[in-house]
């Protein structure tokens, strides 16, 4: 037996594929838009494994400065996310042309603009959990999990917390 497709078919199947395809592009961009920052981050190797330095690449995507405080470290239990280590003294900027660090160690990245610096952290002790970056903008407080036991630059993302959760991670 043998089928025959009509120039129609071939139409309506082009429209209904282009039309999947757009709304998956759709999809795509808001999910890529909901972030207001990109950002990637690479654990720098030393001896003493308590001693957690990470090198941090910022991309604010907005048109509007963005101002980032309470960062920290953190693990994840049944009751929620435990703050293990925070940011206490300055770090130490890497191109620091769009990035300022002001006097409650609040880092501000410029608009459209990126931004790499070192940060700090000693562990009380160490353990075999996964860790969380955990950081404010705004009223929002951000979280993403890290690997910690790789030293490769690894892209990181970040998702809001609700206000209970973030109320678990301030000083």
């Amino acid at each position: 037996m043998v089928i025959f497709a009509s120039s129609t078919g071939y139409a309506i199947l082009a429209a209904v594929g282009s039309i999947f395809v757009i709304v998956l592009g759709y999809i795509a961009s808001m999910l890529f838009r909901s972030g207001e920052f990109a950002a990637s981050v690479r654990r720098m190797a030393f001896l003493d494994g308590k001693d957690v330095k990470l090198e941090l690449c910022f991309a604010n995507k907005t048109s509007k400065a963005k101002t980032y405080t309470d960062l920290g470290l953190a693990i994840k239990t049944k009751k929620g996310y435990v703050p293990v280590a925070y940011l206490d003294h300055a770090p130490f900027l890497k191109g620091s042309d769009s990035l300022s660090v002001g006097s409650s160690l609040a880092l501000t990245v410029g608009k459209m603009a990126k931004a790499t610096f070192v940060l700090d952290f000693f562990l009380k002790e160490q353990s075999g959990t996964d860790y969380y970056l955990f950081c404010r903008s705004g009223k929002k407080c951000y979280v993403a999990s890290i690997d910690l036991s790789s030293y490769k630059q690894k892209p990181i993302y970040f998702h809001s917390l609700s206000s209970k959760a973030a109320a678990a991670l301030t000083k």
